[in-house]
């Protein structure tokens, strides 16, 4: 895998991990802490595409 697949894997895993815990506890203070992961990967994602689209 390149570098933009392992970081398209973390967002999905990240996501996957994000549901599971609002569904088992909607309040859950990891929740906003999984959030902030989240927005921090799909900003790395959105920086690397503009990157490629650029070259």
């Amino acid at each position: 895998m390149n570098n933009l697949e392992d970081l398209e894997q973390k967002i999905e895993e990240m996501r996957i991990y994000m549901y599971s815990l609002y569904h088992h506890d909607p309040l859950d203070d990891e929740l906003i802490e999984a959030s902030q992961t989240l927005d921090r990967l799909l900003n790395e994602l959105s920086a690397s595409n503009r990157t490629f689209n650029c070259e």
